[in-house]
C-alpha cells in the first residue's frame, strides 16, 4: 500500500466479505467521512471481499464523492478482483456526480414508496 495515506479495509471495517448491505456501504462512509472532508487522499481497499453490491458502493464510495466532489481524484481504490468491481464503482461516482440524476433517481424510487 501507499505511504503515508490513510486506508480503509473494507473486509476489517465490515467484518465479513460480503459489502453487500447499504448499511456496510455506511460504515465505510463514516470511517473515510473525516478524511475526505479534510480533502486528503485515502485509500479504500477491497482485497479479501468476494462479493460487492452498487447499493455498496453508492452507500459508501458515492457518498464520499457527494460530501466532496473533488475527493474523486483523492480516493484511491485498490483489491478489486472482478473487473464487473470498477465498473460498478465508476457508476457510482458518476452517479454521484450528477445531482439531476440522482434527484431523478431519488424521485422515482419515493414515488414507488408513496401512498
Amino acid at each position: 500500500m501507499q505511504q503515508n495515506k490513510p486506508s480503509i479495509s473494507v473486509l476489517e471495517a465490515i467484518g465479513t466479505p460480503n459489502a453487500i448491505l447499504h448499511s456496510f456501504g455506511m460504515t465505510v462512509y463514516d470511517s473515510a467521512k473525516a478524511v475526505v472532508q479534510e480533502n486528503k487522499p485515502i485509500i479504500i481497499d477491497f482485497n479479501g471481499v468476494r462479493n460487492l453490491t452498487s447499493a455498496f458502493l453508492h452507500a459508501s464510495v458515492g457518498n464520499l464523492i457527494t460530501l466532496n466532489p473533488a475527493s474523486s481524484n483523492l480516493i484511491t481504490i485498490t483489491g478489486l478482483t472482478n473487473p464487473q468491481w470498477q465498473e460498478k464503482v465508476q457508476d457510482a461516482i458518476a452517479l454521484a456526480l450528477d445531482p439531476k440524476k440522482r434527484d431523478a433517481i431519488e424521485h422515482e424510487i419515493n414515488e414507488l414508496f408513496s401512498e
